[in-house]
């Protein structure tokens, strides 16, 4: 028999306050984010105003004696228990894992422009597949074609392939092979050359036809009885077998070797762009300074005119006194948890200066490892802060401008008990390979013994996948008889 009673339980919860919400969304903002939320709450908040002052000067609600019961108190905005709820929500819900600093491109190239502190970084290109469908609308096809076409875009692979049986193109659209084929010759006929190709050889013709190369050794080399050979350098057996001088194929095989074999590739990479960095650390008499760097920030304070409105609450209507009253609220909450996030994001840029000087003074080399718990142990916060003060925010640096996350990196033990970090054990592979003789070019083995000799545990596999992250072939496929 089913009954019905109450019960009575208490349990903990997180309860996600419009202040406590804001505060998360400001710890995650850039610098120009932040500039224009505040330019926007400046339009809907008329008790918000802008100063020259401090903000530290900016909130005066104390001297106009109003009631506590009228104004919330100061450590209403933002307390402890609404401190630690930011800190205990999930950190997966707003960064990834410390699986994900791997993925981080160490070898991205920073610069520094002329007007200071504007660098150039990193982002994503347009997509291959909106690149090609906006070039097909001006291929001569009827609209079945153009289906087709849309296809065999939808198609391909990240790399440029077109990787399904046209047989199941065919089905798709009840027509025959003959018709997709005509279709996909005129969609290799776009840009980039290579593109919908079937195979690695395919992609290579294409990209010869579309050089104009007059090298007859150079189509040699591609045709189907010699490709597996020349793929796998076996240029004295095509030298022999087609009687041309092994000089003469090696030549042609350079000549191809800068052919792109994933076209659609360049459409994954980035592309630079310009940003202003949030924070900058610079060296002032011997010692590292740390600066925000936000000047073009408006310095917020509230107006007088309102706050007298509500110490004079007997003066006005009661919809006007609750109207000035909730935006009296929402405005001194977004000063201090605007003054929270910049007290937040210099204690994490302190605490990365304090692990990394040797970076900071002599470069990737000396990079040390760093986990987000580890700064957020010394700082007594949660992980998830740290995660969402340095994500997408950049720091200037005597060693260039980095987003913030680039200092936090996994490490490999040393044999006196100490760590390398991971990016700088890359950035090693990447050095040894750039100065490795291209006759005899370094396999994986020997670069780890290389790294070991230096009392750094590597393993064989390790090397490979650093030297894959870093997209470099293995040592079989670098090598060159050229002198």
């Amino acid at each position: 028999m089913i009954k019905q009673k109450i019960n009575q339980i208490q349990t903990q919860k997180i309860i996600m306050t419009p202040q406590l919400q804001q505060a998360v969304k400001l710890l995650q903002l850039t610098t120009l984010e932040l500039q224009t939320l505040i330019e926007q709450e400046l339009e809907l908040n008329p008790v918000l105003e802008i100063t020259e002052h401090s903000q530290e000067d900016s909130v005066e609600s104390s001297s106009l004696n109003i009631s506590d019961k009228e104004i919330p108190k100061e450590n209403e905005t933002m307390n402890s228990s609404d401190s630690k709820a930011i800190d205990e929500l999930n950190i997966q819900e707003f960064y990834p894992d410390d699986r994900n600093w791997e993925s981080f491109d160490s070898s991205e190239d920073y610069s520094e422009s002329r007007d200071g502190y504007l660098s150039e970084i990193h982002q994503q290109s347009k997509d291959i597949y909106e690149h090609l469908l906006s070039q097909s609308h001006f291929l001569k096809l009827n609209p079945e074609e153009l289906k087709i076409a849309e296809s065999i875009i939808g198609n391909l692979d990240t790399a440029g392939y077109l990787r399904i049986p046209l047989e199941d193109l065919a089905k798709l659209h009840s027509t025959d092979i003959q018709s997709i084929e005509k279709v996909l010759f005129q969609i290799q006929t776009l840009d980039p050359p290579g593109i919908a190709a079937r195979d690695l050889r395919e992609c290579l013709c294409l990209q010869l036809k579309s050089r104009n190369i007059d090298n007859d050794t150079v189509a040699l080399l591609l045709d189907t009885e010699n490709f597996n050979d020349f793929v796998n350098h076996h240029f004295q057996q095509i030298a022999r077998r087609t009687n041309h001088r092994l000089n003469e194929i090696e030549k042609a095989a350079q000549i191809i070797a800068t052919f792109n074999p994933k076209p659609g590739h360049q459409f994954s990479q980035s592309i630079p762009h310009y940003v202003i960095p949030d924070v900058i650390i610079q060296i002032h008499d011997g010692e590292y300074e740390i600066i925000m760097n936000d000047d073009r920030l408006p310095q917020l304070k509230m107006s007088t005119t309102y706050l007298n409105m509500l110490k004079n609450k007997d003066n006005i209507p009661q919809q006007d006194y609750d109207f000035v009253l909730d935006k009296f609220r929402a405005a001194r909450s977004l000063i201090r948890n605007i003054e929270r996030r910049r007290k937040t994001i210099l204690e994490v840029t302190q605490e990365i200066v304090n692990t990394q000087k040797d970076f900071l003074e002599k470069g990737v080399d000396k990079l040390k490892p760093l986990k987000l718990k580890e700064i957020a142990d010394k700082l007594g916060i949660h992980e998830s802060t740290v995660a969402r003060v340095t994500s997408n925010k950049y720091v200037h640096t005597p060693q260039g401008t980095f987003e913030l996350k680039y200092f936090f990196s996994p490490g490999l033990s040393k044999e006196d008990g100490s760590s390398i970090s991971v990016r700088t054990i890359r950035t090693m592979i990447q050095e040894l390979i750039s100065q490795e003789n291209p006759a005899h070019p370094l396999s994986d083995q020997t670069i780890a013994d290389i790294i070991t000799n230096k009392n750094i545990n590597i393993a064989r596999r390790t090397v490979a996948k650093y030297r894959e992250q870093l997209k470099i072939l293995p040592a079989h496929l670098r090598k060159s008889h050229i002198k």
